[in-house]
This record gives structure tokens, C-alpha cells and sequence, in this order.
């Protein structure tokens, strides 16, 4: 099998990494490719021309985020794989993916497959796909902050202190959720629309959401305090659903959001605002390499 793998060049390359890099090369010769990102959605742009059999991604779910964006313009959808190397790496914990460096080539001798689906968001004509989650309201509010803050500071302390500026920033916006089966209006912490259950660094949101089922699932926050989610934040690391008032929990294939203010957003850890929200589930599924079969 031939493998390209897309690699974040904004982290540091660890002895372990590079110790992988070189087993590749041995292993499987010039059937084995290495490209690094050096901006902002450059793995989309090497995604899009990957001619090779597999696409190995090394990187949290941003980078996941922007290959799977350039995946959907590649004519000859490629098979992907998912080492994590990021802060959260939610989606690969939310699938239970075993993928890692030791394995990696036995994995791909004899894969475990996974045929994940492929949901997409639209803010006006722009059209994004997404893994994992969206979530419209707190945690784009983070998300703002987090992209001021680590120009300055590392990840994971920017990420800590961007969850700290939004406690004591965020204001809940009017918030309209349509759905083909379902109505709710009001001020919102947030909604979460999830196709996988996990964010937040180990957070299940949605304990119902399955990367299979060929469905969204959601999780509005209403009039929630920060002081009652953060409250609930251990409930939520094990994936007990929260038994408030002011929390919903739906399902359906196609969901609208919308707001009188422009609000924030974040796909995968991608930036999002606007207005107006229409989220779905694409036609597209992505073979996911989750581990290998045992002898």
C-alpha cells in the first residue's frame, strides 16, 4: 500500500516521530511520502492532489478538519488513517481509533475499517465539511480567543486561558434551532451538533451521537449558566447526558440555526461566524483506518 502522510508542521518533531518517519521509509520505500504543513489549510491543498492509496494524518482535528476538505475534491478518495498529535484529538478518542505509531504498519497489512460519515456546514454560499462537531455560541467564543492567544503562548496553555477569557466574556445571543422534526428558540449558552460525541479535550456532549448512524445529533445549552456547566463539567467526561431544564437532546438529518446577531462558531477547532447556519449530513463517507486485524 502506498501512504502519504500529511503532517502538522507547526509541532515539534519528537524523537518518537521521527523514529516512525524513518521505519516508513525503510518499510515501505518509495511507496511512502511525507508532506509538512507550513500555513493555514496547506493540508487541504496536499489532500486535494494526493495520488497515493492512503492519506496518514498527524495532527489534532484541525488538521484532520483540513484534510478532510481537501479529501472531498480528490477524484480518487484515498483511505485515511489518523495518528493523534494535537491538544484534544477528539474525534480519534470519540471512534476509539487505536492507530499509533508502533502499529501503524500492521494496520495497514491488515486494517480495521471504519465507514464514517461526513456531515457539512453552510454559512451563506461557503460550504465546510466536518468530522466531529459543530458548536455554535461558547465554544467559538474560545476558539476567537484561542487564535489571539497562541501566537503568544503555547497550545496547551493557550487553550486554558481562552476557556478563561470566555467564562468571563461570553454573553448567551438569541439562538433559533429548525429542524425537520424539531423547534426551539432563545438565549443560548451554545448548541452542539455532533456527528461524533466528543469535544472539549475528553467532553461528551452528545452521548448519543455515532459517526455511523447517518444522522446529526445535538445538544442545545439554553439558559445555562457557565457556572452550572462547569459544574457538570465531570457528568459530562462520563458521558452522562445532563438533567437540566435548560439542555435539550435531538436527532435529524438536516438542521438550521440562526440568530438576529452575528454569532461564532467552530468546526473541528475551524473559526465560523455568521447569521445563518444550515448543517447536514453529506452524501460522502470516508474509510477510516481504526486499527489492525489480529491473526
Amino acid at each position: 500500500m502506498t501512504v502519504h502522510c500529511i503532517f502538522n508542521g507547526s509541532k515539534k518533531k519528537s524523537k518518537r516521530f521521527l523514529a516512525f518517519i524513518s521505519k516508513c521509509r525503510l518499510e515501505l520505500g518509495n511507496g511512502f511520502v511525507l508532506s509538512e504543513t507550513n500555513s493555514s489549510m496547506h493540508a487541504s491543498e496536499i489532500a486535494e492532489k494526493v495520488n497515493e492509496e492512503l492519506i496518514l494524518i498527524i495532527g489534532g482535528d484541525g488538521t484532520v478538519n483540513e484534510v478532510i476538505n481537501g479529501w472531498v475534491r480528490n477524484s480518487s478518495k484515498p483511505q485515511l488513517a489518523i495518528i493523534p498529535y494535537g491538544t484534544g484529538n477528539d474525534f480519534v478518542r470519540g471512534v476509539e481509533s487505536k492507530v499509533n505509531f508502533d502499529n501503524f504498519i500492521d494496520c495497514i497489512k491488515q486494517p480495521k475499517i471504519l465507514t464514517v460519515d461526513l456531515p457539512y456546514i453552510q454559512i451563506d454560499s461557503s460550504l465546510r465539511y466536518f468530522v466531529n462537531i459543530c458548536d455554535l455560541g461558547f465554544g467559538g467564543d474560545v476558539v476567537l480567543k484561542l487564535n489571539k492567544n497562541r501566537k503568544t503562548f503555547g497550545p496547551t496553555f493557550s487553550y486554558a486561558l481562552s476557556i478563561i477569557q470566555a467564562f468571563f466574556s461570553f454573553r448567551k445571543k438569541e439562538l433559533h434551532l429548525l429542524s425537520d422534526t424539531k423547534e426551539i428558540k432563545g438565549k443560548s449558552l451554545m448548541i452542539a451538533i455532533c456527528n461524533g460525541p466528543m469535544f472539549g479535550d475528553g467532553l461528551i456532549i452528545q452521548p448519543d451521537a455515532n459517526v455511523q448512524d447517518g444522522i446529526l445529533h445535538f445538544a442545545f445549552f439554553g439558559k445555562v449558566s457557565l457556572f452550572d456547566y462547569i459544574k457538570n463539567l465531570g457528568n459530562l467526561r462520563k458521558g452522562n447526558k445532563l438533567k437540566h431544564k435548560e439542555v435539550i437532546y435531538g436527532a435529524d438529518t438536516n438542521i438550521n440555526v440562526s440568530s438576529p446577531d452575528t454569532i461564532f462558531g467552530e468546526c473541528d477547532g475551524e473559526l465560523l461566524s455568521g447569521k445563518n447556519f444550515k448543517i447536514g449530513m453529506s452524501s460522502y463517507k470516508f474509510p477510516l483506518f481504526i486499527g489492525f486485524l489480529k491473526n
